[in-house]
């Protein structure tokens, strides 16, 4: 998996979808292959494949706290505040649970996003 970061951190992304696809092929069991399957896909917005990768990732780890946090920005992204919500929150409390208090910062700030898109939206539909 060390060749798909690589790849993923010189932008290489094509290449590095390739390589994770490969990775989860192999290995179905490998959670962080597809968590980072889910992340690269999000960042070249294909969300659906996003979606369908981070789920996996969650089927095989429930308590994965980074794929419920790459699922509710994802869903966010696709402007499906329901899910977002859940996935951020649930994001949260896996990170406060475990007292990794940067991460926990991160799916609220995500999670005040939500709240200022719903005003926004709500003022726009008077």
């Amino acid at each position: 998996m060390f060749l798909g970061y690589l790849l993923d951190t010189n932008e290489r992304y094509k290449e590095a979808i390739k390589h994770y696809r490969e990775v989860v092929r192999l290995n179905p069991g490998a959670v962080n292959g597809w968590y980072n399957l889910g992340r690269i896909y999000r960042e070249q917005e294909m969300f659906p494949e996003a979606i369908g990768a981070f789920g996996k990732a969650l089927q095989l780890q429930p308590d994965h706290g980074d794929a419920h946090l790459g699922l509710g920005v994802t869903f966010l992204d696709a402007e499906d505040i329901e899910n977002s919500t859940r996935h951020l929150s649930k994001a949260r409390e896996i990170f406060e649970s475990r007292k990794q208090g940067v991460k926990a910062e991160l799916a609220r700030h995500q999670l005040s996003l939500l709240k200022g898109s719903r005003t926004k939206n709500s003022i726009q539909n008077k």
